[in-house]
């Protein structure tokens, strides 16, 4: 059960971003790549599990970021430009290369 609870919270969270007329396919792919910082930062860096979860957090809303400000910068569409953005260019990162 506990398992679910982040899975429907993150679901909830697309959920109202659609019903605005948006759409962002990034959301699964930073918030695995975020899990794998916090990982990584618990299992091979030693650093505290509650810092882990801030750097993660951290890093989520760095990714984001540079989604939004390629769509103000490039001006083409959300979903054009979140489709080829950053979560794709970062599919490839391995916990070792952190």
């Amino acid at each position: 059960m506990k398992q679910v609870a982040i899975t429907v919270i993150i679901g909830a969270a697309q959920t109202l971003v659609i019903l605005t007329a948006g759409i962002d396919l990034s959301v699964g792919a930073i918030m695995a790549l975020s899990s794998v910082v916090m990982g990584a930062f618990i299992f091979q860096y030693g650093i505290a599990v509650p810092i882990a979860i801030i750097c993660g957090f951290c890093f989520g809303t760095l990714c984001d970021h540079a989604e939004r400000a390629k769509i103000a910068a490039v001006n083409l569409g959300r979903f054009l430009t979140i489709y080829c953005g950053v979560s794709r260019k970062l599919e490839g990162v391995s916990p070792q290369r952190l």
